[in-house]
C-alpha cells in the first residue's frame, strides 16, 4: 500500500513536532446531537466523535486507538484536533480497560466500534491511527477477525508488534493477568520481513527529524 494523505501529514506533525499550532477546535466538549455509541465511550479528546461526514478529499474516517495505560482523552489531546483542522472525521475509543484487558477481547471491542463509525458516517472503509498497543491490536483484528477489509489504511506510532507482558519483578506476581498479548517469540504477528500480509498495510510513522 502507497503512502497516502494521511500518513504524509501524520509525517509532517512529527518532523516539526516542536512548532506550535494555533488550536481552533473546543478543547472536549460533547454536543446535543451526538450518537450514543459515542457518548459511551466518555470525554473525547477535541475534535473526536462529533458528527461528520467524509468527504471527496477525506473519504475515510480516523479511528484513534490509544495505547497501553492510555485513553483516548489522554493520548489524543494534541493529534485530534489537527487531525479535525485538515478536514478529517475523527473517532476515538476506550477500550480494554485502559489496554489491560486481553488482545482479543479489545479487538471485539474495536470492530463494534468501527461497525458503528462506518454505519454513522456511510463511510466504506477507515483509517486507524493507533500509539503502542493500538498500533498492534488493530492488526490483531484485521488478520484474525476479519477486519482488514473494512480497514483503508493502519498508522502505528511505536506500535508494540511483538505484544506486551507486565509483571510485578518484586512479588513475582502478575499486575495484568490478562495483558499478555503476542509475546515476542510469536509468529502470529511476524514482522515486514516475513511477508505478513497485515504488516505490509501497516506504516510506522516516522521519527521525528533532528533539530
Amino acid at each position: 500500500m502507497t503512502n497516502g494523505p494521511l500518513a504524509a501529514f501524520l509525517a509532517g506533525i512529527f518532523a516539526f513536532a516542536g512548532e506550535p499550532e494555533a488550536q481552533t477546535v473546543p478543547a472536549n466538549t460533547v454536543p446535543a446531537n451526538t450518537p450514543n455509541f459515542l457518548l459511551d465511550e466518555g470525554v473525547p479528546p477535541p475534535g473526536a466523535n462529533v458528527a461528520c461526514e467524509p468527504t471527496k478529499e477525506r473519504p475515510h474516517p480516523v479511528v484513534l486507538v490509544h495505547g497501553t495505560f492510555e485513553t483516548m482523552d489522554q493520548n489524543w489531546a494534541v493529534l485530534s484536533p489537527r487531525l479535525k483542522q485538515r478536514g478529517y472525521c475523527v473517532f476515538a475509543l476506550n477500550y480494554g480497560n485502559r489496554g489491560l484487558d486481553r488482545i482479543q477481547d479489545s479487538a471485539r471491542e474495536l470492530e463494534v466500534f468501527v461497525d458503528r463509525v462506518l454505519r454513522h458516517t456511510g463511510a466504506k472503509k477507515v483509517s486507524i491511527v493507533g500509539h503502542s498497543q493500538g498500533g498492534m491490536m488493530p492488526r490483531y483484528w484485521m488478520k484474525f477477525l476479519g477486519g482488514e477489509n473494512k480497514v483503508a489504511d493502519l498508522v502505528g506510532i511505536a506500535p508494540s508488534n511483538y505484544g506486551i507482558e507486565l509483571s510485578q519483578p518484586d512479588s513475582g506476581q502478575s499486575s495484568a493477568p490478562r495483558t499478555r498479548a503476542a509475546p515476542a517469540s510469536s509468529k502470529r504477528l511476524a514482522p515486514r520481513s516475513s511477508g505478513n500480509s497485515i504488516a505490509a498495510t501497516t506504516r510506522p510513522a516516522p521519527a521525528p527529524s533532528p533539530r
